[in-house]
């Protein structure tokens, strides 16, 4: 086996079969994969999905596509803050990140790259369940043992 990119630390961990936690090695050997989780059933999943579907066509061309997304985003944080009764509830929270991250795109010079990456984000959470907003805001102290009912994070 090649060791890591980072030559030493990598070795002496191999060397001891200890693998840091983080690696693509870890993450091999204990057999970890992305599952497809769909769920037709759920109000959130049709709401990311339909704003994957808008990205989509924004990202393809398609101008008012941009609007229809930070619309749908609108809507989710009102949504969200009605359902769980408060604007900072965690899911709340994962929606008002992804609404403010909309509107960059309201910069016409950076529109393509954000727009490019909530395609990929919103991807993860439409198809795996996975949310990368949600892994960053479950780190803030403010969220420390906080429940996330969507946007699961990977072992939640």
């Amino acid at each position: 086996m090649k060791p890591f990119i980072f030559d030493r630390p990598v070795r002496l961990c191999l060397k001891q079969n200890k693998v840091p936690a983080g690696s693509a090695y870890y993450a091999q050997k204990k057999g970890a994969t992305m599952k497809l989780k769909i769920d037709i059933t759920s109000m959130e999943w049709w709401l990311w999905a339909v704003t994957f579907g808008f990205i989509i066509a924004a990202v393809a061309g398609w101008k008012p596509g941009y609007a229809a997304v930070m619309l749908v985003s609108a809507a989710q944080v009102i949504i969200f803050a009605i359902r769980s009764g408060s604007a900072i509830s965690f899911p709340s929270q994962v929606r008002i990140v992804y609404f403010t991250y909309t509107l960059l795109g309201l910069w016409d010079a950076g529109r393509f790259y954000f727009y490019g990456l909530l395609l990929l984000g919103t991807a993860m959470v439409v198809f795996f369940d996975r949310c990368g907003i949600a892994l960053v805001l479950k780190m803030m102290p403010w969220n420390k043992g906080a429940e996330n009912p969507q946007c699961k994070l990977p072992g939640a």
